[in-house]
C-alpha cells in the first residue's frame, strides 16, 4: 500500500534540504545588515585577540563575570526590597 507524503515530508534529500535553506536575494536586502557584518569583523578580531593573549583574555572574562553578578546581585536585592514593601503595605491595610 502506498503511502501519500504530506509537503512537510517532501524533502527527502540532502540537495532538497539544501535549496531549502540557501539564502536568496531577499537576504541582502535586510534592514541594517552592516550592523551584523560589523558585529561579526568585531568577534573575528577579539576571537584573534583572545587566542593570542591568553592572560589578558582571562582577566578579561573574570572582569566579565564579576560585573555580571554585580548586576545580578542588584537585581535580586531590589527584586527583595520591592517584595518587603508591596508586603509591608499588605500588612497596613489589614
Amino acid at each position: 500500500m502506498q503511502r501519500r507524503l504530506s509537503k512537510r515530508m517532501a524533502i527527502t534529500t540532502n540537495s532538497d534540504i539544501l535549496r531549502h535553506f540557501r539564502p536568496g536575494p531577499e537576504i541582502a536586502s535586510l534592514p541594517k545588515w552592516g550592523w551584523m557584518f560589523a558585529l561579526g569583523v568585531v568577534y573575528l578580531i577579539t576571537g584573534v585577540v583572545a587566542l593570542s593573549s591568553v592572560a589578558l583574555a582571562t582577566v578579561a572574562s573574570v572582569l566579565l563575570v564579576g560585573v555580571m553578578m554585580i548586576i545580578a546581585g542588584a537585581a535580586i536585592a531590589h527584586f527583595r526590597s520591592l517584595l518587603r514593601l508591596r508586603l509591608s503595605r499588605l500588612s497596613l491595610s489589614w
